[in-house]
């Protein structure tokens, strides 16, 4: 396999993946822990009773369109960030470089952060490739899980994830499937989000090999430059 195209192969998730892996089946999604609610305290003194009537319903609406302590951790992606890559087309192979940059801004009121990458992918030439990528992150009040997209310059396919952070917000894993462009068999994906700081984050592609068994096969450390 050639390394233009073993390389377009592993991005069609940042753009898919290698073409040599075995069907895997993605289980659902696990929901995001809910907070645990305040403790209630017992009155002193029996309440008097009161002719208050009770108070509405809360509007589902307004509680599935709010912001809450997830929709927060979105804010540590904004900025300008430069990015450094390596692709692994098998377990076993040699790490390829690449880079560029990404910009992320928050859209629809905070609600998701849009995550825009430009860079190059290594030529058969030497010459690079230009690349570009489109990833958008939220968290879905309903469904209690974060979710993302990604689109790119190297598939017409939408990859859609979901998953969970840690308490912190530090540690976001994100979980789908996508069509196989080699074999057209579903293959699961992994992607997880690690700060490290405030000024740096690492996402990595976590794929199954030919026995199933998962390795890195990106690795795309972001060092703030703003």
């Amino acid at each position: 396999m050639s390394t233009r195209r073993s390389l377009a192969v592993v991005f069609a998730a940042w753009a898919l993946a290698t073409g040599c892996a075995a069907t895997a089946v993605v289980p659902p999604a696990p929901r995001q822990d809910a907070a645990a609610p305040p403790p209630v305290r017992a009155p002193e003194s029996p309440e008097p009773p009161t002719s208050d009537p009770p108070a509405a319903p809360t509007d589902p609406w307004r509680a599935a369109a709010a912001l809450g302590e997830h929709h927060r951790h979105l804010e540590g992606f904004v900025g300008e960030w430069t990015v450094t890559s390596r692709f692994w087309s098998a377990p076993d192979s040699a790490p390829v470089s690449s880079g560029g940059t990404m910009s992320a801004r928050l859209i629809l009121e905070g609600r998701f952060v849009q995550l825009d990458y430009t860079g190059e992918l290594p030529g058969e030439d030497g010459a690079g490739v230009p690349f570009g990528g489109l990833g958008l992150l939220g968290f879905d009040n309903l469904e209690q899980w974060h979710v993302g997209l990604w689109m790119d310059t190297v598939s017409t396919a939408v990859l859609a994830q979901q998953g969970v952070c840690d308490a912190e917000g530090g540690r976001l894993t994100l979980t789908g499937t996508f069509a196989d462009p080699a074999t057209g068999e579903r293959r699961t994906l992994r992607t997880e989000y690690r700060f490290d700081g405030p000024d740096r984050f690492v996402m990595e592609h976590h794929l199954p090999d030919a026995e199933g068994r998962e390795y890195r096969a990106l690795e795309v450390v972001h060092e703030r430059r703003d």
